[in-house]
């Protein structure tokens, strides 16, 4: 199993249609914690998200994968610009989560990309818009304040590695 990978660049169709979705669905979310809105409390499983998933990401996946996954949740999030929403630290870890991920949909400041902590390091990795990255469920991670000018929008999903 891996630890924490980046698949640069996913193409910009593909980044496109996910951000597509989540601005025509954004009035059917919550403000949840620090994050300005989420649909993940409301619908963790929505079909025409789990569609796009499985037409778009999950062929890229089987590339980067060597063992058989099952997409068990997938969600969005949407930090809104000069807002300073945020996530604290938290895990995805359960028993049907193995792997988590992270799409950066919308992504114009570095800045505010995930952070990660491995042996009580904060680790910041190298992201852009239209990254995916791929974690063990089990790693720590958080969302920085969003104090720019521009949205950050992400679509987060689990994946059971069993």
């Amino acid at each position: 199993m891996i630890s924490i990978h980046v698949i640069k660049n996913v193409k910009t169709t593909i980044k496109d249609k996910f951000l597509r979705y989540v601005l025509k669905n954004d009035q059917h979310t919550a403000r949840i914690g620090g994050v300005s809105k989420t649909n993940f409390f409301l619908n963790c499983y929505d079909d025409e998200l789990v569609k796009l998933y499985h037409k778009n990401i999950e062929p890229i996946l089987k590339n980067h994968i060597n063992n058989n996954f099952k997409m068990n949740c997938i969600w969005y999030q949407i930090y809104l610009k000069n807002s300073g929403s945020y996530h604290d630290f938290h895990t995805h870890k359960k028993e049907d989560c193995h792997l988590s991920a992270v799409y950066y949909l919308k992504l114009k400041d570095k800045n505010i990309s995930t952070e990660f902590r491995v042996n009580n390091q904060r680790i910041k990795l190298d992201i852009s818009e239209g990254d995916l990255v791929l974690f063990d469920a089990s790693i720590p991670h958080s969302s920085p304040p969003n104090n720019t000018d521009e949205d950050k929008v992400i679509v987060s999903f689990n994946l059971d590695c069993r």
